[in-house]
């Protein structure tokens, strides 16, 4: 995806970011929970959004991450990263370290 947002988006491994989350606002379990985004004023998104302001960076997935603001879709969009991201362990490339502890 770096390529296609001409350099603008980085993919960084949580193991990679442990020493930076108190100044991100985060914890280990919120890692583990989600994807997260952080743009370049800093501010730190998490789950579908993280998805969409990342997917703003690419030209042609602009329209498509525009669509979230409107609530609606912003609720279908979280409901189906809450199921994928339950279900990450199965999806292609998926193993049993992608699993998820259930909540207590």
């Amino acid at each position: 995806m770096q390529s296609w947002s001409n350099g603008q988006l980085f993919a960084v491994p949580s193991h990679e970011v442990l020493d930076e989350l108190d100044d991100l606002g985060l914890t280990l379990a919120d890692l583990q929970a989600r994807v997260h985004y952080v743009d370049s004023a800093g501010v730190v998104t998490g789950g579908a959004e993280a998805m969409n302001e990342a997917a703003k960076t690419v030209s042609w997935l602009r329209p498509l991450a525009l669509l979230y603001r409107f609530a609606p879709i912003a609720r279908i969009e979280d409901r189906i990263y809450v199921w994928i991201a339950a279900n990450r362990h199965r999806m292609p490339g998926g193993t049993s370290a992608c699993e998820m502890d259930p909540e207590p």
